[in-house]
């Protein structure tokens, strides 16, 4: 006979900690290492209720988390952070009903994404045996937006959610994962890069993770009238960007290409992606010269030409303000 839901075994998730209590890598069974990121602190927990990987990546600024839970048995799942945190909670695997703290129930469906504002206390999940949740999320603390906001004037509308003494979204709606962001979910899980260098490239990351729930949460509001036929079109443009990085980006040529009114093109597109033409177009050729730099010895007017920049110098300014970092430095940091 199965347990009522609320004598199920409890088990606590850290979405935030402070200590290095790392799991020993050899510890961690065979089958989850390929999981493992090189820059990430790990902590593994396996019984008979249910297998845990949580790993962590401290930034300034930002901590970068991921949970991959494998249930066996019902279970509760217990999350909880030593002290209040925003997180930017995208649901990958597998949705769960949440009971925050003095919110209430909700709906943590899969494939969507909340900035949730977290205090002290335990919340709880309802996780049935057999499931699996992949959860990723990146933290702030709420000290920090205003510092980041001045930095990053794109982040400007963040300032205007409240951000009180009750855990909750501070969204007023679950979004769908937009296909730029997981663009840049999937870039910070394919980074094998360690130490500085994978410091500054997945730093600007949350940014740009940030950036894109900024610009989605902002237009919500807006009826979204793409057509079922201009999607199609608009992802062929989206991949045409990602897959052409040493074009030079030209918007009307972009849209002749594609037989779509340059206004009409750069309104769809960002009512799509939540990110312009250009600033996406921008995004992937510096996450492909960060990548050039750090995994070549190519001379910087090389890189600049595969990327589509008009001269190594350009290349450096460009970088160094995307990055806060010039190539150099990059390349030569350890």
């Amino acid at each position: 006979m199965k347990n009522p839901p609320e004598q199920n075994p409890m088990k606590i998730l850290w979405i935030e900690r402070e200590d290095s209590d790392y799991t020993p890598i050899e510890t961690v069974p065979s089958e989850f290492i390929p999981l493992i990121l090189p820059y990430a602190g790990v902590y593994f927990n396996q019984d008979a209720d249910c297998d845990t990987l949580s790993q962590n990546i401290k930034l300034p600024d930002f901590s970068i988390w991921s949970h991959e839970i494998y249930a066996h048995e019902n279970i509760i799942l217990a999350p909880q952070t030593p002290y209040q945190i925003l997180a930017l909670h995208f649901m990958e695997a597998d949705g769960v009903v949440a009971d925050i703290s003095h919110r209430g129930l909700f709906l943590l469906n899969e494939k969507e994404v909340n900035l949730f504002n977290l205090h002290a206390r335990f919340h709880t999940a309802q996780m049935e045996a057999g499931n699996v949740i992949f959860s990723f999320h990146v933290n702030i603390l709420p000290a920090s937006l205003p510092k980041l906001i001045n930095k990053y004037p794109e982040l400007q509308h963040l300032a205007s959610m409240e951000i009180d003494t009750t855990s909750g979204p501070l969204n007023k709606k679950p979004y769908k994962i937009s296909a730029a962001c997981q663009e840049l979910i999937t870039a910070i899980y394919k980074c094998r890069l360690i130490e500085e260098q994978a410091k500054y490239y997945l730093h600007r990351c949350c940014i740009d993770l940030y950036i894109n729930f900024a610009r989605q949460d902002k237009l919500s509001g807006i009826i979204n009238k793409v057509s079922p036929a201009m999607r199609i079109t608009l992802k062929a443009v989206f991949d045409h960007l990602k897959e052409n990085i040493k074009e030079v980006f030209n918007i009307n040529r972009l849209a002749s290409l594609y037989e779509v009114p340059v206004t009409e093109l750069k309104e769809a597109f960002e009512q799509m992606f939540f990110i312009s033409p250009k600033a996406f177009a921008h995004q992937q050729k510096m996450m492909a010269a960060y990548s050039l730099v750090v995994k070549t010895k190519q001379q910087l007017s090389f890189i600049a030409e595969e990327t589509g920049f008009k001269s190594w110098n350009a290349l450096r300014k460009a970088f160094e303000a995307y990055y806060g970092y010039t190539p150099i430095s990059v390349r030569n940091a350890q």
